[in-house]
């Protein structure tokens, strides 16, 4: 250990410089079994699951979008005797994915807001009360840690620490 502290504090070698920055940046803050019933990571998948929900959503409303652009364009074929299979109204088609694509979108909103309420009830539990910014910024408004640095005045590093206290804090919270 003597060892290791000379190089980290006095020597700027390359080891020393290496294991400084994996002891500082590995580190948890506080350790897993004292941090309540989740870890770090297990919040930030469930904090994740609002944004995949979201890309979720827009991928289904881009997908209607297509499919309406797309049905808009076609012209109907008619079968004047009505014997033959080979002619497919593809407007009927069209209509019929595009309401199957709305039933999916109207589940996943419901999902989504679900979610969403499940996570903003645990966040306003978070004390300080500045804290909370971090993630309803981040999670909620899409905003990255530089965007949020920038938006409350400092640097880039001491937000992300701040978002880390806020992420263990909501962590805490059964």
């Amino acid at each position: 250990m003597k060892n290791f502290s000379a190089k980290a504090e006095g020597n700027r070698g390359y080891r020393g410089i290496l294991l400084t920055n994996i002891l500082y940046w590995r580190t948890p803050i506080a350790p897993y079994k004292e941090r309540g019933s989740m870890t770090r990571e297990e919040a930030k998948n469930e904090l994740r699951e609002i944004k995949s929900l979201d890309s979720r959503i827009k991928s289904i409303e881009l997908e209607i979008e297509r499919l309406e652009s797309v049905a808009t364009k076609m012209t109907p074929n008619y079968d004047p005797d009505k014997t033959s299979t080979a002619y497919h109204n593809k407007i009927e088609e069209a209509v019929i994915k595009i309401e199957e694509y709305r039933g999916k979108l109207a589940k996943k909103l419901l999902e989504q807001l679900d979610h969403k309420n499940y996570c903003l009830n645990k966040i306003e539990k978070i004390e300080p009360v500045s804290l909370r910014q971090f993630l309803i910024f981040y999670y909620y408004n899409g905003k990255t840690i530089e965007e949020i640095a920038e938006y409350i005045d400092k640097t880039p590093r001491w937000t992300y620490e701040l978002f880390c206290s806020a992420l263990d804090k909501y962590a805490e919270i059964s």
